[in-house]
């Protein structure tokens, strides 16, 4: 029991961290189990913690990009927009409050799934988040942010958790975004036009995608794991796991269309509930996903 309940102890800590350093005009959720976990994984491995902040896409004119690191970063030269700040352990410490406060550990995908070479042409911001528990041990999730007002409320969150060269540096980030953000508040939301509902999900597997889908009791569960030539133990659907169909539609709204999904019941020899398989085909198909029923 000791050892269940540590990581929702070191994330209170870090939720209250966030409560205290980040102002917010609205009152903050709990965190889930699952970001307790992954905060508490960060948290452990906070002395080789990096965290990059990084454009992709085309547009008439550069970007920035950002890295905070903990560990010494072995690049000699700075690339042109893309500074590098070292940070200490009790900055690092803010930023996963942060991380864990804004929902970005619940958010964000398992592994380095965006890529320069594999990235679209709509522009976009991701975070990179890396850790180091264990010297044989890396820890990587990362979390496509978009484009847009939530993409920019949510850099400009993270600038308030930081201080000294790091804020600068995010100053420079956000001062090159400070034009948008008049026009985006003029457009508003987007509207449901044939063109607004084009998928436009960034994140993609070179194995595509394993998706697990159960009931239990009277609620579905979903986890949705990048493609191996392994089969995963319970642990690590487990892990994953998100509860109700809305949410994992959110998930597979980050999905680059094209992307292969299987499906696939509590494990990978299971079936999945019929209707709850069938209404994830459907979405799949309507987002630009090809969704598969995996044999058991």
């Amino acid at each position: 029991m000791r050892n269940a309940a540590m990581p929702w102890a070191l994330a209170v800590v870090l939720w209250g961290m966030g409560q205290r350093e980040i102002a917010a005009e609205s009152p903050r959720k709990q965190p889930t189990p699952k970001a307790a976990a992954r905060a508490a994984q960060l948290l452990s491995g906070v002395k080789a913690f990096q965290i990059d902040v990084l454009h992709y896409g085309t547009t008439d004119k550069p970007f920035y990009n950002l890295t905070l690191s903990v560990p010494w970063l072995t690049r000699v030269t700075e690339p042109p927009f893309h500074p590098l700040v070292l940070i200490d352990v009790d900055d690092a410490r803010k930023i996963i409050g942060y991380l864990l406060d804004s929902g970005a550990l619940d958010n964000a995908q398992e592994g380095e799934s965006i890529t320069p070479g594999h990235a679209p042409t709509t522009a976009y911001y991701v975070l990179n988040i890396r850790a180091e528990p264990k010297s044989w041990q890396k820890v990587v999730y990362q979390e496509s942010l978009g484009w847009g007002l939530p993409m920019l409320d949510r850099l400009e969150g993270l600038r308030k958790a930081l201080q000294g060269g790091a804020a600068r540096k995010m100053d420079l980030l956000l001062g090159r975004l400070s034009g948008y953000r008049k026009t985006w508040q003029h457009e508003g939301p987007p509207q449901p036009t044939a063109m607004s509902a084009k998928p436009t999900g960034v994140i993609r597997s070179l194995k595509g995608w394993e998706l697990y889908i159960w009931r239990q009791e009277s609620s579905l569960y979903f986890s949705l794991l990048t493609g191996t030539t392994r089969v995963k133990n319970d642990e690590e659907i487990g892990r994953s796991a998100v509860q109700g169909i809305e949410t994992i539609k959110s998930r597979l709204d980050q999905l680059m269309p094209g992307e292969t999904i299987a499906i696939f019941g509590r494990r990978a020899t299971g079936r999945p509930p019929r209707d709850a398989a069938r209404t994830v085909a459907e979405y799949c198909r309507k987002v630009g996903l090809k969704a598969v029923q995996a044999a058991p």
